[in-house]
């Protein structure tokens, strides 16, 4: 995790020239917990599970969503939603992938729906492409289920997430349970198979 969050942030400052701080680094070791425990129940899929490979007995789960009947397939105009992304996400700006995010929405015909708090020190990074670009939309912090995120998932076709490491990130799952198309960084840890695509970041 840490040491995901690290390169991340090195590739930003080698592209920008700029070291911000770490957003979501671990400050406490969790591996005497580890080690101590009988078994590990992990978030994520099967690429979740290895990174405890050096662990005897690890069950991994796949993350989960409550019940919700607001999707519905065939209200959703889907040749306008084609070009619609959501970035709904928890904190860290650049542990889940938003600067990476904005450098290549500048560069393409596609929209992108930023739900997520920025920190004002990435603010500053980003003030061109958070405030310049017609196609880059800075909602903010959207509670899940409001009549807001259901505007937002009605409108785009995708939810994309490039994290550089989650458990099964859960704010993925609840926008696929709304009928969205996962675009996920494999350190996502959620399974695309036939009904997404998975980042090669």
């Amino acid at each position: 995790f840490n040491r995901r969050e690290a390169e991340r942030f090195r590739w930003l400052e080698q592209r920008r020239g700029v070291r911000l701080p770490y957003d979501r680094w671990i400050k406490y070791s969790e591996e005497y917990a580890n080690r101590s425990a009988d078994a590990i129940i992990c978030l994520g899929n099967e690429y979740a599970k290895r990174t405890y490979s050096k662990f005897p007995l690890v069950i991994n789960l796949n993350n989960a969503a409550y019940p919700d009947d607001h999707y519905e397939k065939t209200k959703k105009d889907f040749a306008s939603a084609r070009n619609h992304f959501l970035f709904f996400s928890g904190g860290g700006n650049v542990h889940k992938g938003l600067d990476l995010l904005l450098e290549a929405f500048v560069q393409v015909d596609a929209h992108l729906y930023i739900c997520q708090r920025i920190s004002p020190e990435f603010y500053e990074v980003y003030r061109h492409e958070l405030e310049d670009y017609p196609n880059i939309h800075l909602i903010g912090w959207v509670p899940p289920r409001s009549p807001q995120y259901y505007e937002l998932v009605d409108k785009c076709a995708f939810v994309i997430h490039p994290s550089c490491a989650d458990g099964s990130a859960g704010s993925v799952v609840e926008c696929m349970h709304q009928g969205l198309i996962p675009v996920v960084s494999r350190q996502s840890t959620i399974d695309t198979n036939n009904y997404g695509i998975t980042l090669s970041t």
